[in-house]
């Protein structure tokens, strides 16, 4: 039905067709030889020189030179001067700022506007011996922000961050000031991890929950032989419903960097411990899939977490012993 108008109007189509197509070369023509006059009549010095170019192409267009000059037009700003780098004076007045005292937000202010003076390091270096507790753990974090070379006395001080301390803190207002240290510090440690080994091992005894469990997930990341019953004497409770977001998670990519020391301790656990937790050590025993291992998600990856990527642990504000931070 209807298939006899199928060749007519074939044939109008393409006719439309190559109407169109002539249209648009006559017109590319035509615009071509317009310019060649434009430029061949000019009188400028500007319009001689593109003539002749544009004659010495053969009637081709040469490519546009399109690089941005490096210089700033006449009148525009550069987006941010560079900041005028502070006098050993300011220096000092900042750092004893971040001391723990009864003056409201001068350490948070202290803190931010450290931030943006990297000269500053040396004598934050130095902080890290102060008899202040939030002193030393706002300096451990900016010279984390510069990037500066690890040392022994920064990861003892990183790992001291661990610490549920809920530093910096209003004691005025009971306001935390939302500096996450133990967080920021957990990604920091796993960075240089010969440096925090001896301070994290330590840590394994802390009095303080979340010190503990922290310490914990960074040597199973290491995978820390010496340190594997008690890493999974911490880890092994978190691993169960207990309705603290992400620690499971983060529990069983820690200890799968220990599984060829825990597996048989492991397999025995599975039987005194809730559904959660037991479908959770099953997937560490049985191991990755062929799936997994071809898509190359062995070992940590298992779980896909990064410390830096996805929800965190922390425990501040979970314990009614947390309601001041120690000042020293």
């Amino acid at each position: 039905m209807g298939g006899g108008n199928v060749r007519p109007r074939a044939a109008v189509l393409g006719g439309v067709v190559l109407c169109a197509a002539a249209f648009a070369v006559w017109a590319n023509r035509s615009s071509v030889r317009a310019f060649e006059i434009e430029l061949a009549t000019t009188g400028s010095a500007a319009g001689s020189g593109l003539a002749a170019n544009f004659a010495a192409s053969g009637g081709v267009l040469e490519e546009l030179d399109l690089r941005i000059d490096a210089e700033e037009p006449a009148g525009v700003l550069p987006l941010e001067p560079p900041r005028p780098k502070l006098n050993p004076a300011d220096i000092e007045r900042l750092v004893l700022d971040l001391r723990d005292d009864d003056k409201r937000f001068n350490a948070i202010d202290a803190y931010w506007t450290l931030r943006s003076h990297p000269e500053a390091g040396a004598r934050l270096s130095r902080a890290l011996l102060s008899d202040d507790r939030q002193q030393r753990q706002l300096a451990v974090l900016l010279l984390w922000h510069f990037d500066v070379e690890p040392t022994a006395r920064l990861a003892e001080i990183s790992v001291e961050g661990l610490h549920a301390d809920r530093l910096p803190y209003d004691r005025e207002s009971e306001r935390y000031v939302a500096i996450d240290n133990a967080r920021t510090l957990t990604v920091k440690l796993d960075t240089c991890r010969e440096l925090a080994r001896p301070y994290l091992r330590r840590a394994l005894a802390s009095s303080d929950p979340q010190q503990r469990f922290l310490s914990a997930i960074l040597l199973g990341r290491q995978g820390d032989v010496a340190s594997a019953y008690r890493v999974s004497e911490i880890l092994l409770p978190h691993l169960g419903d207990n309705d603290m977001p992400a620690d499971a998670t983060l529990g069983a990519n820690a200890l799968s960097g220990l599984l060829d020391a825990l597996r048989p301790y492991l397999a025995r656990a599975r039987y005194g411990v809730d559904k959660q937790a037991r479908a959770m050590i099953d997937r560490l025993l049985r191991g990755p899939t062929a799936a997994e291992r071809e898509a190359g998600l062995d070992g940590h990856m298992i779980w896909g977490r990064k410390l830096e990527m996805g929800r965190f642990v922390n425990f501040e504000g979970r314990y009614s012993r947390y309601t001041l931070p120690p000042r020293r």
